[in-house]
């Protein structure tokens, strides 16, 4: 384990991690793969994707064709899921919602969910997505606040009440399958 309590990853050089950023905000695809066939570690790979691309192939590529903690939270907690939700790029947050061993609830280290970031962010496609995928909208963060306490507290109203109308949707969804089982 790392100092930070996470599996230790291949330590990176900075060029190497310089020429994957240049790489993904250029959409060179190719070299891309190539210095993912070299070992560059995918845990962090699909963090720097979230965060600064553009095109889901790469996000697929990883997924698709290599075995990693898609889970993987970087030095602040934040998974590839958070950084995506927090952007606002539903097609990422699509992508890695649907691979089965995502953990669509992981809290960062400030006790926040990828729904919570997309929240505070004022993404309500993103927001809808979470919901659709069934992230819980009911989770508290540090501050003893759920996504909806969240969303009440946004400063612009208009996203607020739409944000507001999606999580009350999603709650109440959440209350009649717990009254099902």
């Amino acid at each position: 384990m790392d100092d930070d309590g996470q599996p230790p990853i291949r330590r990176l050089k900075t060029t190497e991690q310089k020429n994957l950023q240049e790489a993904i905000k250029s959409n060179d695809f190719t070299h891309f793969k190539k210095l993912i066939e070299e070992h560059y570690p995918c845990e962090d790979a699909l963090i720097k994707v979230c965060k600064f691309g553009n095109d889901a192939k790469f996000i697929r590529l990883l997924v698709e064709e290599f075995d990693f903690d898609i889970n993987y939270q970087d030095f602040a907690g934040l998974t590839g899921l958070h950084h995506a939700c927090g952007l606002g790029n539903t097609e990422f947050v699509s992508i890695l919602l649907d691979q089965n061993n995502i953990d669509q609830d992981l809290f960062d280290k400030k006790g926040c969910t990828p729904l919570m970031c997309a929240v505070t962010s004022e993404q309500i496609e993103t927001v809808a997505e979470c919901l659709t995928h069934g992230c819980n909208p009911l989770l508290e963060n540090g501050e003893q606040m759920c996504a909806m306490r969240i969303a009440i507290n946004l400063p612009h109203i208009e996203k607020s009440l739409v944000i507001k109308v999606l999580i009350e949707d999603a709650i109440h969804s959440w209350v009649q399958n717990l009254g099902a089982d």
